[in-house]
């Protein structure tokens, strides 16, 4: 999508139900690509979904420390994994090292996305109201506002 805005093309998010409902109106049973980018063209000609607002930068910053700070989590569980049944002292050694610098990191990713969602106008109301749930984190309040953007639309503000 991000593409697609950068090249000043209206993008829409349609839901797939609404698009394959359209296409049985228009008696189109069959999906291939090319049927379905016609239909597609057809549905926006005809219905004029609302242009989906372009993703903030502040947001896209977050989903990508959130993406770099995933396989480093993943890793560590296999090297904590991999220790557990380790019997030689410098490999054993050598994990321990790695272990060292996979918190550091997974803190330092951390830490980035903390605190700009805690500077970021357009993210700490949100944030800030998602972690009021109990139960709910920064850590989970930030993966719903990089990844489910459309979740913190039009939702009460304290």
């Amino acid at each position: 999508m991000r593409g697609l805005h950068r090249t000043q093309r209206a993008v829409s998010l349609v839901a797939p139900g609404r698009a394959r409902a359209y296409a049985k109106a228009m008696g189109q049973e069959a999906k291939t690509d090319p049927l379905d980018a016609r239909l597609l063209a057809r549905y926006g000609e005809k219905r004029g979904p609302e242009p989906a607002p372009e993703p903030a930068a502040e947001r896209e910053t977050v989903k990508e420390l959130l993406a770099r700070r995933q396989p480093r989590v993943e890793d560590r569980v296999r090297k904590r994994n991999r220790l557990e049944q380790e019997k030689s002292f410098a490999v054993e050694d050598s994990l321990f090292r790695r272990l060292d610098w996979l918190d550091r990191e997974i803190e330092q990713r951390d830490r980035q996305y903390r605190e700009l969602l805690a500077s970021s106008q357009s993210l700490a109301p949100a944030a800030q109201w998602y972690c009021s749930v109990r139960g709910v984190g920064m850590q989970t309040a930030a993966v719903l506002l990089a990844w489910l953007p459309e979740r913190g639309r039009g939702m009460a503000r304290p």
